[in-house]
């Protein structure tokens, strides 16, 4: 299986690149509430479903799609841990049915 990956430190333009990588897997859609950029005119966020801030790495299994609502309600809260184990579980599909390497880095 062929991955998406960057080997280089990312410019600014290479930065845009890796998290439109996130935004591609989710189908421009916020996971936790099903907003759409297109249909709802939401500003959409790269997240970590486990926080920086707590120990997330920043990469592709633990990086989501986020509205800015979404994002701004959730923070750097840890998620329950049914949740965070559902989104998780999606995330791995995602990535799998979409060729994108979990481990891939994308520096925040």
């Amino acid at each position: 299986m062929h991955y998406k990956h960057v080997e280089s430190p990312p410019s600014h333009l290479e930065y845009k690149r890796r998290k439109w990588v996130i935004f591609e897997r989710d189908s421009f859609q916020c996971v936790y509430c099903g907003k759409s950029s297109v249909e709802d005119a939401v500003e959409l966020h790269v997240d970590h479903v486990h926080p920086k801030s707590k120990g997330g790495k920043d990469t592709c299994s633990n990086l989501i799609t986020s509205c800015s609502e979404c994002n701004v309600a959730k923070g750097s809260k840890i998620l329950k841990k049914a949740d965070e184990e559902r989104i998780l579980q999606e995330i791995k599909k995602r990535n799998l049915k979409n060729g994108v390497n979990p481990e891939f880095l994308i520096k925040f």
